[in-house]
């Protein structure tokens, strides 16, 4: 599901706006990271939990994590499965606006999609490709690749250790395996 979802994100024409009223885990997360604007309230939080479950982050967040936000801090979170802050994600370059309130997250992105509505679209779409260019080529390596470490680490004794964890209600006891 992944792989179709991010490759049919990185084929739009159109210019993909989320506007990010709440927390937000996982593939959701990767689908918001893939878009091409973020509206966020300040009260809301992104999670790539993968890691913190005994998965490989695999459904995209290798590949978009790093290009919003730089490598080193990608890691950082990836790396933890801790949540970001649409505030600290803002200022990291993973939002590209940010706003007060979630009642304030539909307007502002409405008004920055009336905006784009009125340049010429040839424009905007040919700017669109040429920068979504970038992401098809990193796709090519680490996204079908984190896919496949992903596929694996579903397979090991701690995914399972992990998602045990979650339904008993306790912290995951990890053994490499």
């Amino acid at each position: 599901i992944a792989r179709k979802v991010i490759a049919n994100i990185i084929a739009l024409k159109m210019p993909f706006i989320s506007a990010l009223h709440a927390d937000v885990i996982g593939l959701g997360t990767s689908i918001v990271v893939m878009s091409d604007i973020i509206v966020a309230a300040k009260t809301a939080h992104l999670c790539d939990p993968h890691v913190a479950v005994g998965l490989v982050a695999g459904d995209g967040g290798c590949l978009a994590w790093p290009l919003a936000m730089g490598l080193q801090r990608a890691k950082r979170y990836l790396l933890t499965g801790e949540k970001i802050s649409a505030e600290m994600a803002y200022n990291a370059g993973l939002v590209t606006d940010l706003v007060e309130t979630a009642d304030e997250v539909l307007p502002a992105a409405q008004k920055i999609a009336a905006k784009i509505a009125r340049l010429a679209p040839i424009a905007v779409q040919g700017t669109k490709q040429a920068l979504n260019s970038i992401v098809q080529r990193e796709a090519a390596g680490v996204f079908e690749l984190s896919l496949l470490l992903e596929k694996i680490s579903a397979r090991s004794n701690d995914a399972a250790e992990g998602a045990r964890a979650i339904m008993e209600h306790r912290k995951p006891v990890y053994r490499g395996e």
